[in-house]
């Protein structure tokens, strides 16, 4: 795995959000975390990134212990964080919050140039209004935006965490197909989303979160076939009688 999380804990105060959770990312996979609100998923995407602390447990990369790195150095090391929230530098331009996504390869020009090409053509609204505010673009540009830097990084990792927050259902269609190019291109992606069915349609495996444990993990057409997802998390009722969740470890 290039990714992996083993038994991470991370508490606020007395508050134990994630506890004693696990998961792996190998390269080229696409890996989706479910779990209801507040189930600790977005926490446990804060400490692979490095923005909350991990209490016991560790954060490895490429078999190095990053436990403790602080997020910046995470990024030149290739993982790259979209948070929630649409936190654009609203006073700059489309153009300048994707050149500041560069940052770390600010002396490559031709990698910049590279990656932003990609981005572009990704999303091609961003090329269209490259020298417009971030402030004038809608909720779903502005999303689109925040990826956008993200990948003007280079990174192996992607973090999302609940990109289609907020959008309207066509945005959040074309956000997947920008996602599902990623997917074709190889890029790592761990996503905490909402959107069960569409995050499982792109993704190669998942896990299932509840109170700040792992409750779950398979493939998708496991995740998508079994009884305790559809009934919690997709909304299919389930048949009287059926097993509750399996949890990871007996």
């Amino acid at each position: 795995m290039a990714l992996e999380v083993d038994g991470a804990c991370v508490s606020y105060g007395r508050i134990q959000a994630v506890r004693d959770a696990s998961l792996g990312v190998a390269d080229g996979e696409f890996v989706c975390v479910l779990g209801r609100n507040g189930a600790g998923k977005s926490s446990l995407l804060r400490a692979v990134a490095g923005f909350e602390p991990v209490q016991s447990g560790r954060v490895l990369w490429d078999g190095a212990d990053i436990t403790r790195v602080p997020p910046h150095r995470r990024v030149g090391m290739g993982i790259a964080f979209v948070m929630d929230g649409r936190r654009v530098f609203r006073t700059a331009t489309v153009i300048e919050n994707l050149r500041l996504g560069s940052y770390i390869h600010r002396r490559d020009r031709r990698r910049i140039s590279t990656s932003l090409e990609r981005v572009t053509a990704l999303f091609p609204v961003l090329a269209a209004k490259s020298a417009m505010q971030a402030a004038t673009l809608s909720g779903g540009e502005q999303q689109m935006l925040l990826i956008g830097q993200a990948l003007m990084a280079a990174p192996r990792l992607l973090l999302l965490d609940e990109p289609s927050a907020g959008l309207a259902p066509k945005l959040v269609a074309d956000l997947f197909r920008a996602l599902g190019a990623l997917r074709v291109d190889g890029m790592q992606v761990l996503i905490v989303e909402q959107f069960v069915r569409q995050a499982l349609a792109l993704a190669d495996r998942g896990y299932v979160l509840d109170n700040g444990q792992m409750v779950l993990d398979g493939s998708t057409e496991e995740l998508l076939g079994s009884p305790s997802v559809a009934d919690i998390y997709i909304g299919r009722p389930t048949a009287a009688g059926d097993p509750p969740p399996g949890r990871c470890g007996g």
